[in-house]
């Protein structure tokens, strides 16, 4: 089990000596301090490779951005060539309806003509 009466007795212990000045204590220090020292050049070195993989992931994000934009930008011309081209093909499909109607109107109007007059015998 954590004991924090002793913990805390050992602390006052070690404040005790270093104010002291007793050497044991002051070796401990050192090898706390070159720790800590090491601890913060290790969590420099970490922060450092984090910051250059944001700068990586930051350039791959705006290429992907400037590709997704061009896209849309594709997107949006071929679907303005679609609805011409739809447009185009009801057009056509009008005038030739148009165009059909005229003929059987035509049509229609020989055979008028054709049946109000009979061919007559060349003799």
């Amino acid at each position: 089990m954590y004991n924090i009466s002793k913990n805390l007795q050992t602390l006052r212990n070690f404040i005790k000596a270093f104010l002291k000045g007793e050497e044991i204590y002051l070796v401990r220090l050192r090898q706390l301090a070159f720790a800590a020292a090491l601890l913060i050049c290790i969590e420099t070195a970490y922060i450092i490779f984090l910051q250059i993989q944001i700068a990586a992931l930051t350039a791959r994000v705006e290429t992907q951005e400037t590709r997704i934009a061009q896209t849309e930008q594709d997107y949006d011309k071929h679907n303005h060539l679609l609805y011409s081209l739809n447009e185009t093909i009801t057009s056509i499909q009008r005038q030739w309806s148009a165009l059909n109607f005229r003929v059987l109107e035509n049509s229609w109007k020989l055979d008028e003509a054709a049946s109000a007059n009979p061919p007559q015998d060349a003799r």
